[in-house]
């Protein structure tokens, strides 16, 4: 829950660093979304060289509509790295229904917003075909030449070495280009995705593991980019090679042609069967392999707990189980790759068997005029033309492959979040809404309240559940007011519902029934970036990002914050002594999730990202776990005075019977219900009171 309540802030910061350009090109590559469309409305607004591509995706649209899509899950397993019987679908969160399917057209429309780039390349590409092209030609009449001791030979070789030159320079063109137009793809739709997750609510990720999110980020969408940009040059190289071969086989001898063309139904035949069973097969393997990244991911950045209980064996099982799923897969892909390439190469060698056959026979008849040369110049040509084909249908199958792929980067993509919870990412700074192609609700309709708003907090009969557990209910009609400048302390069991509360305040989470106010405003009708702007929530174990404690601070505002501002806030925190007491002061490296500090020094560093905002709420979740007696005593001393001189509604999750003490009031949460309310030395007085039975007799924390 921790990374998505930064998940917002996040989204702006990620659009300042760097920059609206990536953003606005990543929006166009989408035209599920009306947004994207406007940008090709006009045909006269689209260069000449899409009309390339939207004539490639109806033929992949039309191919790819005779494939059955299947929904492929990754298996679960029990402890011991064993495949249980447990649905998948329902541990990814994802529907047992069967998936809409990815068209092949969609693939291509990544590739139309880089249409100026790849269509150098295939110019390129079509160049250096071509040249390739009139080799067999030039060599049969070599061959001739040199029979006949011709004088124009030195003049042919000449020409052909002409040919490769021009050839070789096209090449260098052409590969460049496409790497480069695959990076770019990479690139745009890394940043599409990225934001497409940053702005999903956070039951989605509740449903989802954060590995396996991240494997769409990394393994996914450079495997789209690079299987696009390669196929779609050999794909022309086979269309502009078969063509050409074509057209000289039939002005060799069209009577020998219809031997040759006898194997192209069997290799179209194969492509076909090939790009069905590729694409089954992609989806299955994708999926396997974000689950072994996300064990992996996840064992190592819990390494302390795993060496704790010694489990490094247990581990590296199951880690071995995930990768064996993945290897079990990949040989069923290693063999369909060889049963194509197979019978591929037994169609065309027969053909050419039978080209050199009837060709050698039409040599030696007398009534033929064809030479030995153009039987030469025939036989490669027809061996081009097999190869040609058959690498179209290997493409062919490989972009479908990439289908597997496209399916779970899409999905999130087109993915609307759930509710007016979800994360509201800001524009990126000087692009039009319509460019950025962002779901966001109209500003029209939210509500910012005014400077020196009266910040009382209200829950009103609040019921809630778990998106993950519709059947539990953690909130059965909360009622509790916090006025400003006043501490309520919430006690209660594990399990009660204190940290619900907290998620509810910042709309992590949408009520169940029953309203959650902030100054007589229902939160609902407010801005959510703007209300997490007057919230701040330090959590029991808060979450520090891979930097210095000046930039961690810094991570609470927009924009730059002062020196003077960060300071300020660290001795609001009583934290300033102790941040000037680490090796390099506020230019300390926290390292990941803050592992370079104590518990206690993340605790002050959190409480101090809380504070330099100067927020009007404050919601303090059990952040002093992590402090020792004098540090909480003397932090909660400076919390409480910067509190009440900036008059903020302070919520504190007790953990502490100290914590009760400070606190104005107690409220007593059980089973999800407030059961009584008052100071804590009021209740200590009575004999019935819950809180009093929660306490022992030494007051040890609850």
């Amino acid at each position: 829950m921790h990374r998505l309540a930064v998940s917002a802030r996040y989204a702006s910061y990620f659009s300042r660093v760097h920059g609206p350009k990536s953003l606005q090109r990543s929006a166009r590559l989408f035209p599920s979304q009306p947004l994207h469309r406007a940008n090709f409305a006009s045909q006269s607004d689209v260069p000449p060289t899409s009309t390339f591509f939207t004539r490639l995706q109806r033929l992949g649209l039309a191919a790819s509509q005779t494939f059955q899509s299947q929904s492929a899950s990754a298996p679960l397993y029990n402890e011991n790295g064993k495949q249980t019987a447990a649905s998948p679908d329902a541990a990814r969160g994802t529907s047992t229904q069967e998936e809409p399917k990815l068209e092949l057209s969609r693939l291509l429309q990544l590739a139309k917003e880089e249409r100026h780039l790849i269509g150098f390349a295939l110019s390129a590409q079509l160049i250096s075909a071509s040249s390739i092209m009139l080799f067999p030609f030039a060599l049969g009449k070599v061959v001739d030449t040199v029979s006949s001791s011709a004088p124009e030979l030195d003049a042919l070789v000449a020409l052909m070495g002409g040919v490769f030159a021009i050839s070789a320079v096209a090449s260098a063109a052409r590969v460049s280009a496409m790497s480069l137009a695959g990076s770019r793809i990479s690139r745009d739709l890394r940043v599409s995705l990225f934001h497409a997750i940053m702005k999903q609510e956070t039951a989605f990720f509740d449903k989802r593991q954060s590995g396996e999110l991240v494997n769409r980020l990394s393994s996914d969408v450079p495997l789209v980019a690079r299987t696009l940009t390669d196929n779609l040059a050999k794909i022309i190289r086979a269309g502009v090679t078969s063509t050409a071969s074509l057209g000289f086989i039939l002005y060799l001898s069209p009577t020998l042609s219809l031997v040759t063309l006898g194997s192209i139904p069997p290799i179209l035949g194969f492509a076909v069967m090939f790009g069905r069973a590729a694409r089954k097969l992609s989806r299955k393997l994708v999926d396997a392999l974000a689950e072994a990244t996300q064990v992996a991911a996840e064992r190592t950045s819990a390494i302390r707990t795993v060496r704790t209980f010694g489990a490094e064996d247990i581990e590296t099982k199951r880690y071995a189980n995930r990768v064996d799923e993945t290897y079990h897969l990949a040989k069923k892909v290693a063999f369909a790759d060889g049963l194509y390439a197979g019978s591929v190469q037994l169609s065309a060698q027969m053909s050419l068997c039978g080209v050199l056959w009837f060709g050698g026979r039409m040599v030696i008849d007398p009534l033929n005029p064809m030479t030995m040369g153009a039987l030469t110049s025939f036989s490669m040509y027809a061996v081009n033309l097999g190869v040609a084909v058959s690498g179209m249908g290997t493409a062919y199958g490989q972009l479908t492959r990439a289908l597997g792929a496209g399916h779970r980067i899409f999905e999130v993509i087109d993915r609307e979040p759930d509710g007016a919870s979800s994360t509201i990412c800001e524009q990126p700074p000087n692009v039009a809404h319509s460019q950025v192609g962002v779901p966001v609700k109209p500003k029209a309709s939210l509500r910012r309240l005014q400077p020196g708003y009266d910040a009382t907090v209200s829950f009103e009969d609040v019921h809630f559940k778990y998106p993950t557990q519709p059947d539990t209910a953690i909130l059965n009609g909360v009622n509790l007011t916090v006025r400003p400048g006043e501490i309520i302390a919430i006690a209660g069991a594990s399990g009660s519902g204190k940290s619900t509360m907290s998620s509810l305040l910042s709309r992590l989470y949408e009520p169940t029934s029953g309203t959650i106010s902030l100054g007589n405003e229902p939160i609902a009708n407010l801005d959510t970036a703007w209300l997490r702007e007057q919230i701040a929530v330090v959590a029991q174990e808060p979450v520090l990002f891979n930097g210095t404690i000046t930039e961690n601070i810094q991570y609470a505002m927009p924009g730059e914050v002062s020196m003077q501002r960060i300071q300020r806030a660290a001795r609001a925190a009583a934290s300033h002594d102790m941040i000037l007491s680490l090796p390099n002061k506020y230019e300390t490296m926290v390292g990941e999730r803050g592992a370079s500090l104590s518990g206690g020094q993340r605790a002050r560093t959190a409480l101090c990202r809380a504070l330099v905002r100067d927020p009007r709420v404050l919601v303090l979740d059990e952040h002093s776990a992590a402090l020792d007696a004098e540090s909480e005593r003397a932090v909660a001393q400076a919390v409480y005075t910067s509190a009440s001189e900036l008059n903020m509604a302070v919520i504190t999750i007790a953990h502490r019977t100290s914590s009760l003490r400070r606190a104005d009031r107690v409220a007593v949460l059980a089973d999800g219900v407030v059961i009584e309310i008052g100071s804590y030395d009021d209740l200590m007085k009575q004999e019935d009171s819950c809180l009093r039975r929660m306490l022992n007799p030494t007051r040890t924390p609850i």
